[in-house]
């Protein structure tokens, strides 16, 4: 398989304080479509736009709670799906909340 092989992953929901469902301070929960080929996916996340300071392998799940980050600051957001090649070299869309 190459990675190449993998469609980048696309955010599809970014759950805040006044989304769908209520946001516990400093975290953020998200989800996004599964991308073909991946066997997992990591988070990357920071204060700038594409500007990454932290990333969470959350597995071969498709969803992500990230807590503990520091309220009233703008957190950028996006996916990078992987397989036993390696990671994509493309983010998924990025989301900020």
């Amino acid at each position: 398989m190459r990675i190449g092989s993998i469609r980048r992953p696309t955010v599809l929901a970014l759950v805040l304080a006044a989304g769908v469902a209520p946001a516990l301070a400093g975290s953020i929960a998200l989800t996004w479509d599964p991308a073909v080929g991946a066997s997992g996916y990591r988070v990357y996340y920071g204060t700038a736009s594409r500007q990454y300071t932290a990333s969470l392998d959350v597995g071969n799940l498709t969803t992500a709670s990230l807590s503990g980050l520091g309220n009233c600051t703008t957190w950028y957001l996006a996916v990078k799906a992987y397989n036993s090649v390696g990671e994509s070299p493309d983010y998924s869309n990025e989301v900020s909340g």
